[in-house]
């Protein structure tokens, strides 16, 4: 394993952003988010970013088409999305593991999203491995290793270089990392930048456990005969179906295609959307087959927790914790899980 000192990893930084864009997460006050790094901007080691960085791979909005009416003619000019080489620097786990859970939906089956494929295809990803959790981490209840890398081109380690205080460890925000290249591209940029480098060996910062576990033991099984149960009125009561719960989850990938025209000339975007949101299955007629809250809330966490398990093995969550954070009224996934496990048969239910 190779060392960066933390004297060196701003110019490490800035050899790579003179070779292509750097994304990382930056500190904008008391907020963190995956921008374009330029000197001076202070990059957030400690905290995750409040927006995870899939908008890097599904933009928020993003235009795919123009078109031009002229009478009975018209033309229409593809938008082909920017495949420029980038770095995505110091992602966590959590949201490294959410990437490959929205791979299998944009790059497998019987469609690749071709914008989605390019922009995975050209980016260099350099993930963060974490030792301390927050209290709304839950990552390794799903499997998610806070160290692990899996996806990852190069991986930054945290080295142990603390102090003891009186009740846990206390970092430097100054430290050193260990590096280690796990793909040809991540083995390139450490031969390339080898003079940043260093054999110094240092030992991995020690590993806090998740104090938040999601136990979903027994869910699988009884999901499938609820889904005419009561639980899910009792619990949709108190959503707001504000979807922020959708738009700060890494995994949520809803979207929605709009227009804009003007005159005889317009353009098609895609858009983030949510399930949470009354007019995502508005269908062109009027008709609404999730019409209340109670169908969109179901639907969410029947996805979450089974739906996407069905087809492809795993949960559709990470345990990033960020809808613990930001859930005003406390609907986390967590909750919902445990309240399945409680919830005794109804006889709603068929």
């Amino acid at each position: 394993m190779k060392t960066i000192s933390s004297m060196l990893m701003t110019q490490f930084i800035e050899a790579l952003a003179k070779e292509m864009p750097v994304i990382a997460p930056v500190k904008n006050e008391e907020t963190v988010s995956f921008q374009p790094w330029s000197a001076g901007m202070e990059i957030e080691w400690q905290k995750n970013s409040l927006i995870p960085p899939k908008n890097l791979f599904l933009p928020q909005v993003e235009v795919l088409y123009k078109y031009q009416v002229s009478g009975v003619n018209g033309e229409i000019e593809e938008i082909d999305a920017d495949d420029s080489p980038r770095v995505l620097l110091g992602i966590r786990n959590c949201d490294l593991h959410s990437i490959l859970l929205l791979d299998k939906i944009f790059l497998t089956d019987d469609y690749i999203d071709s914008a989605y494929q390019s922009r995975r295809k050209n980016t260099v990803i350099i993930v963060l491995q974490c030792s301390q959790p927050l209290s709304t981490c839950f990552c390794t209840s799903l499997g998610v290793d806070p160290r692990g890398g899996e996806g990852a081109d190069l991986v930054l380690i945290e080295l142990d270089q603390g102090v003891r205080g009186s009740d846990k460890m206390m970092y430097d925000p100054g430290r050193d990392f260990g590096i280690e290249a796990r793909t040809p591209k991540g083995e390139e940029i450490l031969k390339k930048h080898e003079d940043f480098l260093s054999d110094l060996q240092k030992k991995p910062a020690p590993l806090e456990n998740c104090n938040l576990h999601l136990d979903e033991r027994g869910v699988k099984e009884k999901l499938p005969k609820m889904f005419d149960h009561s639980i899910w009125a009792d619990l949709s009561m108190r959503c707001l179906g504000c979807g922020v719960c959708t738009y700060l989850c890494p995994t949520c990938y809803c979207f929605d295609l709009q227009g804009k025209n003007v005159g005889e000339e317009g353009f098609k975007y895609r858009c983030w959307d949510s399930c949470m949101f009354s007019d995502y299955t508005m269908m062109a007629g009027g008709h609404n087959p999730r019409p209340t809250k109670r169908e969109r809330f179901r639907n969410r966490f029947l996805h979450k927790l089974s739906y996407y398990r069905e087809r492809y093995g795993e949960l559709l969550c990470t345990g990033c914790g960020r809808c613990l954070a930001k859930c005003p009224v406390h609907l986390d996934i967590t909750y919902v899980a445990e309240k399945i496990k409680e919830a005794k048969a109804d006889v709603r239910e068929g």
